[in-house]
């Protein structure tokens, strides 16, 4: 399968694509420009920018139960409101050179964010959890935390650490939100690095391949069972949306010239119809 344009872009770090409600309006794709600070829709064949976070990172949206949006920035978390206006704002006290990174919610409510390193310092991330006070870390020493999400039952979290290029998957349990054990899903050896990813219908993992142009299947046996050619090599997230479309973000970020003239569409925001639905969307609950 290969993708087409779904909207053309120039992000330096496209991320984050969620098919969500935002600001009042009925689900539609939105995603980031990570690096820019910037939240935009997509529009028919074209994106805009419905919010911007001026010297912020953005790299992810979570939609809330009560119709409200979490949108994860540098070191906090921006609530946004059902008419697209900021109405308040979660400070995280994150250990010092790091920020967020790729974020869920869980089928508990809880919101789940990665830490990862903010400059060239070699500190360690985490995958965290917020809490009515601050948040808990439930994963400590994690090289570079990307994509996240749960399988449909709820009892698994899938997550990436792209520094290992590693697929994790922890049980989770339904009362209580706690994490248990983890197993090595999948262990990716080729070109590039695991980025962001969404699971399907049937609980397989669709992953971003940073730097290799494509994104791949893997189920929870950790085979390989399909993959999409995309026309840009730094390929940074995807996520279903409506029906059977898979989205996925690109970006430029340390591009070399020949690398552009090889992919000129790179950081546009491509879609390529599938064979499967999405998987479950959980909404996250604050309390």
């Amino acid at each position: 399968m290969i993708a087409e344009i779904a909207a053309p872009g120039s992000a330096s770090l496209g991320e984050a694509p969620r098919w969500m409600p935002y600001g009042g309006l009925a689900d539609r794709l939105l995603f980031t420009d990570l690096l820019a600070g910037t939240v935009s829709a997509l529009d028919g064949a074209t994106s805009t920018v419905v919010a911007s976070y001026p010297g912020e990172t953005v790299s992810a949206l979570i939609p809330l139960d009560d119709g409200r949006t979490a949108i994860a920035l540098h070191r906090s978390i921006a609530i946004v409101g059902s008419d697209g206006k900021e109405v308040s704002r979660i400070a995280l006290d994150l250990p010092p050179g790091t920020r967020l990174s790729d974020a869920t919610a869980g089928p508990t409510g809880h919101l789940w964010l990665g830490v990862v390193p903010a400059g060239d310092e070699p500190v360690h991330g985490a995958l965290i959890r917020l809490e009515s006070e601050g948040f808990s870390v439930q994963r400590e020493n994690v090289g570079f935390s990307n994509g996240l999400g749960f399988t449909a039952a709820g009892t698994e979290l899938i997550h990436i650490d792209s520094a290992t290029n590693t697929v994790w998957g922890i049980h989770h349990d339904l009362r209580s939100g706690e994490l248990g054990e983890a197993r090595r899903v999948f262990q990716w050896t080729g070109e590039g690095d695991l980025d962001g990813l969404c699971l399907d219908e049937l609980d397989r993992v669709w992953i971003a391949i940073f730097g290799a142009a494509q994104v791949i299947c893997v189920d929870l046996d950790g085979n390989v069972v399909d993959r999409v050619t995309v026309p840009a090599r730094r390929v940074s997230s995807c996520t279903f949306g409506n029906e059977r479309t898979l989205y996925i973000t690109t970006a430029r970020i340390d591009a070399r010239r020949a690398e552009l003239d090889e992919y000129p569409t790179a950081g546009s925001l491509f879609r390529c119809e599938m064979p499967v639905l999405g998987g479950q969307i959980w909404k996250g609950h604050l309390l």
